[in-house]
């Protein structure tokens, strides 16, 4: 039923992942959260009102800024459509994920909300005015938060949207507080002495939201702090690197989002120095738009010549790279040349290592020229430390 639905509100089905057609699915999104969680809070604080449920009341409201933040992921989505200005040259993509953000603060101060009206009506307990209608109106908002997390969830896949995959929690999150409260009001009907579990339910409730939402907050948050790109991109550039004629090898491999449609990335290519150059530039010039074609990445490429026929570089290279591997299996090395000088040989060459590597930067070079050097007194180290920013599947050399 959800294929239906989009199929219907989106007319061609083809392109979602276009800019155009994300931004008309965060608005099918949106319009269908601000009709659905607007109908919901108007039942939701009738109710609550009218049985004096402060959990019932809480949902309420909660739904009513459900509504707010469905509004917020329109304009979100709509916003981040707008092209690149002076101010912003790499477009506006990003504000898809400062929505997502704001709909994580939204659950935190929901949370904090229910958390404190619990508290204060476990301190002061009052008398409900509830029904099995009660409970029959409840379960059916269940339902429809089911649906809305299930259609959530549904649109975020098809756009690859973390702002919509916060938003499914949300509802998701819905359903179980309404459940809550369902078990405290027949609990309440039930039993002779009137057991009201009203505010100790909405605390647990709360405290439940609490923690979803810092995970939210955190999820939402890691695309604008910056962090790995998918695996898969990955190892499809670095098999289509690796499937040109004429390529030694490739290593510095960084990818930048600037949106979920907006990427950019630099790499360098290693080709033979004995190569003509003008040849070695068109095979760069014809990656970059092959990249561009089938994966709508922006790629700069770097040409690093290398001489594979100099037997002093060579085995030089395959010296230093085994001492660094039996040092820690965990660096790679590139970008090796050798300088040589009249009493020595300057080796200057490229470590990488992972992100939180147990040695400082200075710790590490020391200690790599140290090992160096004791194994031949006449190189020189010249080094400079580098970074995985990728996943990589392809070992650097």
């Amino acid at each position: 039923m959800y294929k239906w639905f989009v199929n219907w509100f989106i007319k061609n089905k083809d392109t979602h992942e276009s800019a155009e057609k994300r931004a008309k699915i965060g608005s099918l999104a949106g319009t269908f959260g601000i009709i659905s969680n607007t109908a919901l809070s108007v039942l939701k604080m009738i109710v609550g009102l009218l049985s004096g449920s402060v959990s019932i009341l809480a949902e309420g409201i909660d739904n009513l800024t459900d509504g707010a933040s469905s509004l917020v992921t329109i304009m979100g989505f709509r916003w981040s459509q707008a092209p690149a200005d002076e101010e912003h040259p790499f477009g506006h993509q990003r504000i898809e994920y400062i929505t997502g953000l704001l709909i994580s603060v939204v659950v935190l101060m929901v949370a904090l909300f229910m958390g404190y009206r619990s508290v204060l009506r476990i301190i002061n307990p009052v008398g409900l005015e509830v029904s099995y209608w009660t409970l029959l109106l409840l379960g059916l908002t269940i339902l429809v938060k089911l649906y809305q997390g299930g259609f959530y969830r549904y649109l975020a896949r098809l756009i690859n949207s973390e702002t919509l995959v916060a938003t499914a929690t949300d509802s998701f999150n819905d359903s179980i507080r309404t459940a809550a409260v369902i078990i405290g009001t027949a609990v309440y009907l039930l039993t002779k002495e009137k057991v009201n579990l009203d505010g100790y339910l909405g605390l647990i409730v709360s405290v439940y939201i609490l923690f979803s939402g810092i995970k939210l907050l955190k999820d939402t948050s890691t695309p604008l702090i910056g962090t790995f790109p998918d695996d898969e991109l990955i190892k499809r550039l670095e098999k289509r690197f690796a499937s040109y004629e004429g390529i030694i090898g490739f290593h510095d491999l960084v990818v930048h989002s600037y949106g979920p449609n907006r990427i950019y990335a630099t790499v360098h290519i290693e080709v033979p120095s004995t190569e003509d150059i003008m040849k070695s530039h068109e095979l760069i010039d014809q990656i970059e738009r092959d990249i561009a074609q089938t994966e709508g990445i922006n790629l700069v490429v770097h040409m690093d010549p290398i001489d594979q026929n100099d037997e002093l570089t060579n085995r030089l290279y395959q010296e230093v790279k085994d001492l660094i591997a039996r040092f820690d299996s965990l660096l790679s090395i590139h970008d090796f040349r050798v300088i040589t000088m009249s009493d020595r040989k300057n080796i200057v060459f490229d470590v990488v290592c992972p992100p939180n590597y147990r040695l400082t930067t200075k710790e590490l070079k020391n200690q790599i020229k140290t090992l160096i050097v004791e194994h031949d007194p006449t190189l020189n180290p010249i080094i400079q430390i580098d970074q995985f920013y990728v996943h990589s599947n392809i070992k650097e050399d």
